[in-house]
Parts: structure tokens; C-alpha cells; sequence
């Protein structure tokens, strides 16, 4: 799993990426093996002004190809980034489930005898 972190137009500390890596390698270690990318773009839209302005998308690119994407705005960068990780560990989970259960259904015309 590759994990790249873009910013723009805000600056994040080495101790705040280590913080998001930690929390995203946490939140998706158990999906490793199925995910080839994730892409973590944080952005700050007002800038010095404040507000619910702090943005963070995830995008994570499933091996077989699928790309979920997920985007949250919080007051505080770590805040929209814990809620962006919930929400694509969230998708992820649905997507890798719905695929597993349509890989075990049996198509009705198929004859068992063959």
C-alpha cells in the first residue's frame, strides 16, 4: 500500500503527517493486501481567516482498479481527517464486502450435474 499526502496551501508539520499516516495505516491495515494507493490531500480554503475551512479527500485505489474517494471539512485538520479516514475505511469495507458476496452467489441457471 502506497501512501502519498499532498497539501495545499497549508502547512503541516512532520509531527501532524506522522499523526494522519499512523491513524490511515491503522484505520485500512486489514484491506492492505487489496489496496495498491491511497492519496490524502489536505487544503485549507480560507486561510488565515478560520472557520470550518480545514479539507481533507482520500482516495484510495483498490488493486482490482475501483478508486473511493472521501472528503470531510472540520474546524481543526486533524478533525476533518479523522472523519475523511472513518468514512473511506467505511467504503471500503462495503465495497470489499459487496464483492465478496458477489463472487459467492450461484447463478440460478447453472446445472449442478455438469
Amino acid at each position: 500500500m502506497i501512501l502519498e499526502v499532498q497539501r495545499k496551501g497549508i502547512a503541516v508539520g512532520k509531527s501532524m503527517l506522522d499523526a494522519i499516516a499512523k491513524h490511515i495505516d491503522g484505520a485500512l491495515e486489514r484491506f492492505a493486501g487489496r489496496i495498491r494507493r491511497v492519496t490524502i490531500c489536505l487544503s485549507d480554503t480560507n486561510g488565515p481567516r478560520g472557520g470550518v475551512d480545514k479539507d481533507c479527500s482520500i482516495a484510495v485505489q483498490l488493486v482490482r482498479g475501483k478508486t473511493l474517494r472521501a472528503k470531510r471539512s472540520d474546524t481543526s485538520l486533524l478533525a476533518a481527517t479523522n472523519l475523511a479516514v472513518d468514512r473511506v475505511t467505511h467504503a471500503v469495507r462495503r465495497e470489499l464486502e459487496r464483492r465478496r458476496n458477489k463472487a459467492g452467489r450461484q447463478r440460478p441457471w447453472r446445472s449442478y450435474a455438469e
